[in-house]
């Protein structure tokens, strides 16, 4: 039987999204035995995002009904939810955008084929940051020097 685009697109988009589960699960448990568990949280957070199945319903509809790929699909859906809150007064709404936004780079990457199963090496004189602009990049600090 010969797979249809919308099938195929939806079977990457699957794909990319557990991919990007298994990396934070990994991810969480690294941070929890080498740092402990604020930090831990965090991927807490960046997994309850990655698996919100409202949102990820919608990016299959967007697929299926507008014969568009996953990534753009994704995207554009990103985009609608992120926008809103980048203009929030509430600081913890903005705060929100560089998790959400932190997921959907890593489920994007995978669709892409460009994310690597490389874990950072979480040290506890080691923290990440990101800069608004450095705009999808993260840098990372350790012993007060800074490297991308």
């Amino acid at each position: 039987m010969r797979m249809t685009r919308s099938t195929a697109r939806l079977r990457n988009w699957t794909g990319a999204v557990d991919d990007t589960l298994v990396d934070l699960e990994k991810w969480r448990k690294s941070a929890g035995q080498k740092i402990g568990g604020p930090v831990a949280k965090i991927f807490d957070t960046q997994m309850m995002i990655a698996s919100d199945r409202e949102f990820l319903k919608k990016v299959k509809e967007g697929i299926k009904s507008d014969h568009k790929n996953a990534d753009y699909v994704y995207s554009m859906l990103i985009e609608e939810t992120v926008s809103p809150l980048r203009n929030s007064s509430d600081p913890y709404m903005r705060q929100m955008v560089f998790d959400i936004e932190a997921v959907s780079q890593r489920i994007i990457g995978h669709l892409a084929g460009l994310v690597s199963i490389r874990m950072w090496c979480f040290r506890p004189i080691a923290f990440l940051w990101r800069r608004s602009s450095l705009r999808g990049k993260c840098c990372r600090c350790t012993n007060g020097k800074r490297r991308q």
